[in-house]
């Protein structure tokens, strides 16, 4: 069943959803509306953010870093304790086992789908093809656009224009 993630354009809350295709969400914090651009669409299907209707969107694995990170932690600390003891093959178990954990979570996680530009997560959608891997500079050009955004104050996509055309 397909979910989606995503912060609020107004108080910038954590909102999540089952409800998909429903034409606009309601912030539960600060009540505003959040309108769906793509609420004509298949349900299952993702061709472009359900949020903000970008195009432009990444896979990765649905997997925590802290939690990456938290074993391959435990595991260095498991190697240095036990090398220390003089446990050898027990300093070395440690190190295997986390990278058998670590190949075996990879491949029981599944995807999820990233907006580039307003960050929203799509989880238990189809697979796009069009959806590749995380590109920095594709992430660098929304990255600018929301500091423009931010010091502008207003729609980026309209003060790019402008210094285009001059």
């Amino acid at each position: 069943m397909p979910k989606l993630r995503f912060s609020c354009p107004e108080c910038e809350s954590r909102i999540a959803t089952e409800v998909v295709s429903a034409p606009l969400w309601k912030c539960p914090y600060c009540a505003a509306d959040v309108p769906n651009p793509t609420a004509s669409e298949d349900a299952n299907s993702l061709s472009r953010c359900r949020v903000c209707g970008n195009a432009e969107m990444y896979v990765q694995k649905a997997f925590p870093n802290w939690l990456g990170m938290g074993v391959v932690i435990l595991a260095g600390i498991g190697f240095l304790v036990f090398h220390w003891m003089y446990w050898f093959y027990a300093a070395w178990a440690c190190l295997f086992g986390a990278a058998i954990l670590d190949t075996l979570l990879y491949f029981l996680m599944g995807n999820v789908t990233l907006c580039y530009r307003c960050g929203a997560e799509h989880y238990g959608f189809a697979v796009n093809p069009g959806h590749g891997n995380f590109d920095l500079g594709v992430a660098e050009k929304y990255r600018q656009e929301r500091l423009r955004k931010r010091l502008l104050g207003g729609d980026s996509a309209s003060s790019v224009r402008s210094s285009q055309s001059r």
